[in-house]
């Protein structure tokens, strides 16, 4: 089993534990798993409603998209809660795993809809595009699933599957609906997100070269534009990367072969030895940075969804960006040239 697999079953364990009173009260109180399914449609619904309620508003509440995203959680949680419930009160069918399965479909049809309609309100097509290509495959992933087991083929697997989808697609809304004001965003914010997934990519791909290229190459332009150079992180990042690239290439056993090569613990069993190539990486870091980098970009992805919304401008064409400093910064210095 792998180390995200372990992860994920040990959350869903700490979940089972903290529900469990309250399913013990729901069955003794007559309460059926078809009952906590449909209970759970209902509340995406609701969800949907609010997004739909947001675009509609004549003040345009962000506040809305996040209480829409609460909703939406906690309405996904009757999708564990009915399992559970299931199969601790041996209420097991097969009907309700017929109709669990489902009402699952709906209520991700229901929220992503509801989404979609509120970036086409807002003339934003290509966000709704994207809603929409999410929607396929969130469809595509159930259907071949069962076709596989349809055929007696085992299809377990993926990354993506519907907890982990539910999870990326409310914290984007609780972060629009909620955080603008609390946490100032500025380049730093997107400059770290990029990082964090350039790091992630070295430290998987290239063991050699993550501590020099992946790391100390990040951190240069990085800490240049926090503390003395703002708005001039692209300048000092294609400088620095050019006159890496350009030793790397001059001096290649530097990283490879020298007594400065570091590698990283993924191929510390002897990946720079041709004898002694390992199997397989060591996932647990390759995994805990990967969900770093996917949390970060997520993050700044909904902010600039949120300050493209309230300009009223598509991100692609215009900057929505010329209130910061960073930007006034950069722009001063470019007049000055």
């Amino acid at each position: 089993m792998s180390i995200y697999s372990s992860l994920r079953d040990g959350i869903q364990q700490i979940v089972y534990k903290i529900i469990n009173p309250g399913v013990v009260m729901a069955v003794k109180a007559g309460i059926t798993p078809n009952v906590v399914t449909t209970l759970g449609l209902l509340g995406n619904i609701a969800g949907a409603a609010l997004l739909v309620y947001a675009a509609l508003s004549a003040n345009s509440d962000y506040v809305l998209i996040g209480w829409a995203g609460v909703v939406i959680i906690l309405s996904s949680i009757m999708d564990m809660v009915d399992g559970y419930m299931a199969r601790t009160a041996n209420m097991c069918s097969v009907f309700g795993a017929f109709y669990d399965s489902v009402l699952d479909r709906y209520c991700e049809l229901v929220t992503l809809s509801g989404l979609a309609f509120y970036f086409m309100h807002f003339s934003y097509p290509w966000a709704a595009v994207i809603t929409f290509l999410s929607l396929i495959g969130s469809i595509m992933v159930s259907y071949v699933r069962a076709r596989a087991e349809g055929l007696d083929l085992e299809c377990k697997v993926g990354f993506m599957q519907r907890p982990e989808r539910i999870v990326v697609t409310v914290l984007g809304m609780l972060l629009t609906g909620f955080l603008d004001g609390v946490v100032p965003f500025d380049s730093i914010w997107f400059i770290i997100a990029y990082d964090v997934w350039n790091f992630e990519y070295t430290y998987s791909n290239l063991p050699t070269h993550s501590w020099y290229c992946g790391l100390a190459l990040l951190l240069a332009p990085t800490f240049a534009n926090a503390l003395w150079n703002k708005g001039g992180w692209i300048q000092n990042r294609a400088n620095t990367l050019a006159l890496w690239c350009m030793f790397a290439q001059v001096f290649p056993l530097f990283q490879d072969a020298s007594r400065f090569t570091t590698i990283t613990s993924l191929y510390s069993d002897g990946f720079m030895d041709p004898s002694v190539r390992p199997t397989s990486a060591d996932p647990t870091m390759q995994g805990v940075i990967a969900i770093l980098a996917l949390a970060a970009n997520v993050i700044c992805l909904a902010f600039i969804i949120k300050r493209s919304i309230e300009q009223k401008k598509n991100p692609y064409k215009n900057e929505i960006f010329t209130d910061q400093e960073d930007f006034k910064l950069a722009m001063a210095r470019a007049e000055e040239a």
